[in-house]
């Protein structure tokens, strides 16, 4: 019989893994690889959550058309006639780097296999647009610390590529650190971090980054919104709670002082519908170019 186990590197994993393997199993373990198996069993790196959220293939509905597949083990583009074009793996792995190419500050902390390396994980993630013209690959690179298994990010790489596999932009990531990619469906790219966003052309041009210098008020960030092709963005700042609407075409940006609100969708002409609740709950769609308010009519359930 062919098993998969989940983890397998403590008392009742190694056990099972043991058991199984006397009576003739044949084993694959799933894993983040580090504790070193002292089984023969075969061995994935990653993470279960990465296996869970990708496990089932997406796809544009047509088949007529080329398409980008994600899975739980790869990036897969595919043509007109069916046949696969490229496909990159998102499957985790661990490799040995020199210590001088890698910026750390205290070597003996980290786990070393031989003098002079440090033990590294790379992680590989991917995402499509609404329309699987266009997909984000990610790769982040960590180094793995000696106690409890903890990671430190040591930098990493994004990758835009159109629905052939062709690449368009690509971006060399030193500080990882609450890094985010979306890809809307012109090609453009939003990247978010902590405390702000910038959307990028396919060319790999900066097209507005947000807040500027004078907004140290809004502290931490998080993406409540964007409309398909990055022409506006809502944000909330966890500090003030103000929602805030970024137009980037026209490089300005609009606070809307309700607080606790959640974005239900944006168009790429600027219209927003916003769902509130402060004192009570209200319903509000917002013209983010003209800067105004009307209230959204929402249908009763019945």
């Amino acid at each position: 019989m062919n098993v998969l186990v989940i983890g397998g590197s403590r008392f009742v994993g190694k056990e099972i893994i043991r058991q199984s393997m006397e009576i003739g199993h044949s084993l694959t373990v799933f894993n983040r690889g580090l504790t070193a198996s002292k089984s023969n069993a075969a061995v994935i790196l990653g993470f279960l959550f990465v296996l869970l959220t990708v496990l089932t293939p997406t796809t544009r509905a047509s088949a007529s058309v080329p398409s980008i597949r994600i899975s739980s083990m790869s990036l897969t583009f595919v043509g007109n006639d069916g046949k696969v074009i490229k496909e990159l793996p998102l499957v985790a792995e661990l490799r040995n780097v020199p210590v001088k190419n890698l910026p750390v500050k205290k070597p003996d902390e980290w786990f070393s296999d031989s003098p002079g390396n440090l033990r590294v994980r790379t992680e590989r993630t991917a995402s499509t647009n609404s329309r699987g013209t266009f997909a984000i690959f990610l790769r982040m690179d960590y180094i793995v610390y000696k106690h409890y298994g903890d990671l430190a990010p040591v930098g990493g790489e994004a990758v835009l590529l159109n629905v052939s596999g062709q690449e368009i932009w690509r971006k060399n990531l030193a500080d990882l650190r609450g890094i985010r990619l979306r890809v809307g469906d012109d090609g453009t790219v939003l990247v978010s971090r902590l405390t702000s966003i910038t959307v990028v052309g396919v060319s790999g041009n900066e097209l507005y980054s947000f807040p500027s210098a004078n907004r140290p008020d809004l502290g931490e960030l998080s993406i409540k919104g964007a409309s398909p092709n990055h022409k506006f963005v809502a944000l909330e700042s966890v500090k003030t709670s103000h929602l805030i609407f970024v137009d980037i075409l026209n490089k300005n940006n609009w606070d809307m002082e309700k607080g606790y609100c959640t974005v239900h969708e944006i168009s790429d002409q600027g219209i927003a519908k916003v769902r509130c609740q402060k004192k009570k709950l209200e319903f509000f769609e917002a013209d983010i170019k003209a800067r105004q308010l009307a209230i959204w009519n929402i249908r009763p359930r019945r």
